[in-house]
Formats: C-alpha cells, sequence, structure tokens
C-alpha cells in the first residue's frame, strides 16, 4: 500500500461510485474533511484505501446540520 497522495483530483460522481480511478481498488473508499478558506463547510474528500489517492467529489457537509448523524451534504 503507499502513502496517501497530497495531490487532490476532481472526479464527477454518478450514481454508483465504488472503483478507484487510480488503481481499480473495487471496494470504496475512506472520507476525509478539508477545511476551506472563508467557509466553516468542509470539502469530502475520498481516499482510496489501497493506493492512497485522493478524490474531490464537489461536495461539501453543511456547518447548519442539525446533528451529527445527519449532516447535509452540498454541491459546490
Amino acid at each position: 500500500m503507499e502513502g496517501v497522495s497530497e495531490e487532490i483530483s476532481r472526479v464527477e460522481v454518478a450514481e454508483d461510485f465504488h472503483v478507484c480511478p487510480r488503481c481499480g481498488h473495487q471496494r470504496g473508499f475512506h472520507l476525509s474533511f478539508i477545511a476551506r478558506q472563508g467557509t466553516d463547510s468542509p470539502s469530502l474528500i475520498l481516499i482510496c484505501p489501497d493506493c492512497g489517492a485522493r478524490l474531490d467529489i464537489g461536495k461539501t457537509m453543511s456547518a447548519r446540520a442539525r446533528s451529527p448523524r445527519r449532516h447535509a451534504l452540498t454541491r459546490r
């Protein structure tokens, strides 16, 4: 397994997105959050558990979520 990539690649997500476009890993992704300057809504970044590729899917977590278990996702 490689380390996590410093580069973040932008990807478009269709209805089903579970295969890494970099290495072909087919069992989904880890999720991370990256703070964005000037906002309190972090970007959601997928990380491939096999090759470490970081993928920006164009979604953020709304700071207005009502509970920790129910977060509203918004497109940037």
